[in-house]
Order: structure tokens, then sequence, then C-alpha cells
């Protein structure tokens, strides 16, 4: 974790990996009830121990709350999280790449997530840096 106090250049709390995992999410009410059925047709972005990106088919306004359900490659079970939507902006295809802000994870769900993309990175380091 960064400093608050730090100032350089990435001021992120958490690395982002550019990950393959499989992503639902359910759209929910002002009052976190589902308003409507899974959808299963998102496909991943990044993610981090704060957040997630996906691209899905539909555009979503800032502010609203989904319920997330991750599937992290390094585990067994699928991870729940509310978020928020922070942005939602026009990508290729049709697509809108939407970036969204866990509200509410599990800290042990967030563990998972911060550990399985240090381990993506650190091997990713390692390889690059092989003579």
């Amino acid at each position: 974790m960064k400093s608050k106090n730090y100032k350089g250049p990435e001021r992120r709390t958490y690395l982002r990996l550019e990950a393959d995992y499989a992503i639902g999410y359910i759209r929910l009410s002002d009052n976190l009830h589902p308003s409507g059925d899974i959808v299963e047709d998102a496909r991943p972005k990044d993610i981090g121990g704060a957040g997630i990106k996906i691209l899905t088919s539909e555009q979503i306004p800032a502010g609203a709350f989904l319920e997330a359900h991750i599937k992290i490659p390094a585990t067994s079970k699928f991870i729940t999280a509310i978020c928020r939507v922070v942005r939602c902006e026009p990508d290729k295809k049709r697509l809108f790449s939407t970036a969204l802000a866990f509200v509410w994870i599990a800290k042990k769900d967030r563990e998972i997530i911060d550990e399985y993309v240090k381990k993506i990175k650190l091997n990713m380091l390692r390889s690059e840096t092989k003579i």
C-alpha cells in the first residue's frame, strides 16, 4: 500500500493488472436490491484491490451500484463485491469501458485479489529480467 502522502506519478493504493477472469454482475437499485437479471456477457479489462474495469454491452450511469461476481483464476470460488460505477465510456465495437470501485468487499476477498495481482506482476518482472 502506498502512503496517503505519496505524490508520485502512480497514486493508486493497489496495483492493477490486465487479467483474464470471469465476471458477472447484477444492477442494483438505490436501496441495493437487485433490479434485473445477472449479466454474464461482460469482459474483464483489469483488476486491483480497489476495483475492476470491465467491458459491458450496456451503458451504465456513473454512480449506479452493481453486485459483481468475480472468479479469480488462482482460487476455486467466486468473490462477491458491491461496486459503484465510477465512469462508463464508449469503447470500440459498441461496448462500454466501465470502471467499478469496490464499495463493499470482504477483507479476505480484497486480499485474495491483491495477492493474485502481486503474484502475477512479480512473475512478469522475473520473466522480463531473465538473462
